[in-house]
């Protein structure tokens, strides 16, 4: 081939066209803008949900005034009522179609519930709504309600959209386990009032569960809070909205970048949870930013005030005092020796002390809390009984806040109510109560130092719809979840679960105030069901490659869809649910003096409980760091989907006004792509392979996006 001796003589123009179409059948061009969603609006609307119900003449053949408790009927088809009761006293009573007490219409027939006695827990009857919803969809759910009675009569019915999810796994021990979960996405609780209907809109996406679903289980549901009051659903109709696949709530006024209003990729994005202080001294720079404090049993509750003494001089202050000096701590003779000087510190309140409890007077914590160690742990650390009540008195627990904002005043800015509230495995009382605590909390903060702000609950459902109903909004500086990921889902579940929160803060008018999730890690899901049959080899070219870009896809999703914190749990690990940002050290290395370390909490006897600071990074404590070094303190001004591709694109700049830009392939197989001609991109940047400098003078050169695998593209 005779080569060309002077190219610089051939036209740009037609040197990128002629490159391009050499490589147009092999090679995805990446668009420079993003496609066009018309995010908001109906897609598809149906209508014909009041019209077919099931009494008991269909379960046994003749008509029942009552059907027989316990009868869990296989509720199977779509767009057909369903009643069903569980418990010691509860019954659905009937199901029917009539005119209701607001209407003068004989034509006019909405379906009637009557609900006529519940379990001694308020709960116990179910009204079923069969509906092939799709997964990772968002739906706009209108229905208009009423009650029966005398005017000022009210009743109280929780709405739900419910997924059951079908796990299969092998537990710990090697048992084989079937069971369900049905997680709850689409939410509201109403109130309604005799003699008026209520136009009640809830809209959320329905988000993909662990497990198997099938197509009959996915329904909405109606869960009546008052026995003896009939309610009725006289309309009701099901929206499929437009969206756009990487922010699903684009079209609320907050949490979008755009040129005019590009989001800042917070320094507060970088944050985790150090866990095993105490048995390592370690400190790997993976460039943490914020510390959470939570699985750190001394910073509790129990663990500062044991006893009621009100005198704070005489409070357990060590573990806390160590905690936040480490994370903290700066050298003035030797920067490298500083670890986050100028970090922040997120208190995590709660776990109620025995004597502040309402399970003070009986041995031992309810079922399905976390804490019911008798006089030890594992570790040796007396837990007190009765941390996951909620406090008996709110002076308590007002005065256990101040405490705390007082001592930490100029070293803890942020704290957060509570961890996991709605999940019985730290808190038992009620959301109302929950909302005035944090009601006294706010204030406690205030008082003490108008900078330290307040961090919500991680919560949703049900539970979060009764706290905001009671007015915990108004008291909450920044909105909270709990969002953990597994490199197959990454964007799926991330985007569903945020957008899920910017749709209930619109709900509530909170669209104003910052949302962060302040526990996120890298998770399989229950016994690994998220990755049955995807996940590769352990240590596997692609399981190295699904560990370093987890972290940056992550952040980057987060990012696009306006969360400002994300704190991983935990930097040191402690299984394949819960992966590890840095490796332990191997038996017997030696540290810089001389004496021999051992693995956390694996000391041979009479050997000193320490670890050594060594602890390197692991594939995905690499990639935590590289999102660190590409992304902070950037500006992102759009992030986008190809539409006919499972690729992601990020344009952001630097700090100092240079351009980037983040891709990835979310596929399975590897593909071959070139960016625009307008990016001119010169280099590319991978995780863990440092830059490939381009050959061409124009950014046209065909690259390889291995799956799930970020690189950084730069002029």
């Amino acid at each position: 081939m005779k080569p060309i001796s002077k190219p610089y003589l051939i036209a740009p123009g037609l040197l990128a066209a002629a490159i391009q179409t050499a490589f147009a059948a092999s090679t995805i061009a990446l668009p420079d803008t993003a496609p066009n969603y018309n995010t908001g609006t109906i897609k598809s609307s149906s209508d014909n949900y009041v019209r077919s119900f099931n009494d008991c003449a269909d379960i046994y053949g003749t008509p029942q005034a009552v059907c027989p408790d316990g009868e869990y009927i296989d509720y199977n088809v779509l767009k057909k009522w369903y009643a069903i009761d569980y418990g010691a006293t509860a019954k659905a009573g009937d199901i029917t179609r009539v005119t209701p007490p607001w209407s003068s219409d004989p034509a006019n027939r909405a379906i009637r519930f009557a609900p006529l006695s519940l379990n001694a827990d308020g709960g116990g009857v179910q009204y079923i709504l069969p509906l092939n919803l799709k997964l990772n969809t968002r739906y706009r759910i209108r229905l208009v309600m009423g009650t029966d009675g005398a005017p000022g009569t009210t009743t109280q019915v929780d709405i739900r959209s419910i997924v059951v999810s079908h796990l299969h796994y092998f537990d710990e021990n090697g048992a084989e386990v079937n069971t369900d979960i049905q997680p709850s996405s689409i939410t509201r609780t109403v109130d309604l009032q005799a003699g008026a209907t209520t136009d009640v809109i809830i809209e959320g996406i329905v988000t993909t569960p662990d497990g198997v679903v099938a197509p009959g289980d996915r329904s909405l549901r109606l869960f009546p809070r008052k026995a003896g009051v009939p309610f009725y659903v006289d309309s009701m109709s099901v929206e499929e909205v437009n969206t756009n696949p990487l922010n699903m709530a684009e079209d609320k006024a907050f949490g979008k970048p755009t040129a005019a209003t590009p989001l800042l990729m917070d320094r507060k994005m970088f944050g985790l949870h150090i866990n095993e202080l105490g048995s390592h001294n370690g400190w790997t720079n993976l460039g943490q930013e914020v510390l959470r404090l939570w699985g750190t049993d001394e910073s509790y509750w129990f663990a500062i005030q044991p006893t009621a003494d009100s005198n704070t001089n005489n409070w357990n202050w060590r573990g806390l005092n160590y905690r936040v000096g480490f994370f903290l701590q700066g050298s003035t003779t030797d920067p490298k020796l500083n670890h986050a000087p100028n970090g922040d510190i997120i208190y995590t309140l709660g776990q109620t002390p025995r004597w502040a409890s309402d399970y003070a007077n009986i041995d031992g914590s309810p079922a399905g809390c976390s804490y019911h160690y008798a006089t030890a742990n594992a570790s040796g650390k007396t837990i007190e009984f009765g941390a996951c009540s909620a406090p008996s008195t709110l002076a308590a627990f007002k005065a256990y806040v101040t405490a705390v904002a007082t001592k930490y005043k100029d070293q803890i800015k942020y704290f957060e109510i509570w961890n996991e509230p709605a999940t019985g495995n730290f808190y038992q009382g009620s959301p109302e109560w929950m909302a005035q605590l944090t009601e006294q909390a706010k204030q406690a903060l205030t008082a003490v130092n108008a900078g330290q702000k307040l961090v919500g609950p991680a919560a949703d459902g049900e539970w979060m719809d009764r706290y905001l109903k009671a007015g915990a909004g108004k008291h909450i500086d920044i909105y909270n979840f709990h969002g953990y990921i597994t490199p197959y889902r990454v964007e799926s579940d991330l985007v569903a679960v945020v957008a899920n929160v910017k749709l209930k803060m619109a709900e509530y008018g909170l669209g104003a105030k910052p949302i962060w999730n302040t526990e996120s890690g890298a998770s399989c899901g229950q016994d690994g069901t998220s990755c049955v049959g995807i996940r590769p080899a352990l240590n596997s070219t692609q399981w190295l490659l699904d560990q370093q870009g987890l972290i940056p896809r992550s952040l980057a999703v987060q990012w696009a869809n306006g969360v400002s914190n994300m704190d991983y749990f935990f930097l040191e690990g402690w299984n394949e649910g819960w992966s590890a940002l840095v490796s332990r050290p191997p038996n017997g290395v030696k540290n810089a003096d001389g004496a021999i370390s051992y693995p956390c909490n694996q000391q041979p006897q009479g050997a000193p409980y320490y670890c050594t600071g060594l602890m390197p990074a692991t594939p995905l404590g690499k990639g935590y760091a590289k999102a660190a070094e590409w992304l902070k303190g950037t500006k992102l001004y759009s992030a986008y989907k190809m539409a006919d591709q499972d690729i992601y694109i990020f344009k952001l700049r630097t700090a100092s006004g240079a351009q980037r830009y983040l891709v990835w392939n979310a596929s399975t197989t590897s593909k071959q792509v070139s960016a625009p001609l307008p990016w001119n991109i010169k280099t590319v940047s991978y995780i863990d392979s440092g830059m490939i400098t381009r050959k061409l003078s124009y950014s046209i050169q065909p690259f390889t996006l291995e799956p799930r695998y970020p690189v950084l593209l730069a002029p």
